[in-house]
């Protein structure tokens, strides 16, 4: 599943978790009637360092993941 957060304010450079998708209710779709195999987190474009934004991507993932 290709996950990507998106706000009305910020556009696409916001980081998962800081937009306006409901991660909690669409994770546990996508598992338990989605037949979910992966995740795939995409990022285009950060206000921090390409590795700083692939590890708080991360974090946001598994705080919204749980």
């Amino acid at each position: 599943m290709h996950v990507k957060d998106w706000s009305p304010r910020g556009g696409r450079h916001v980081l998962l978790g800081e937009g306006v998708a409901p991660w909690k209710q669409i994770f546990a779709a996508a598992e338990s009637v989605g037949g979910i195999q992966y995740y795939l987190i995409e990022q285009e474009g950060s206000r921090y360092p390409e590795m700083k934004t692939a590890e708080l991507c991360l974090e946001a993932f598994h705080r919204l993941h749980r």
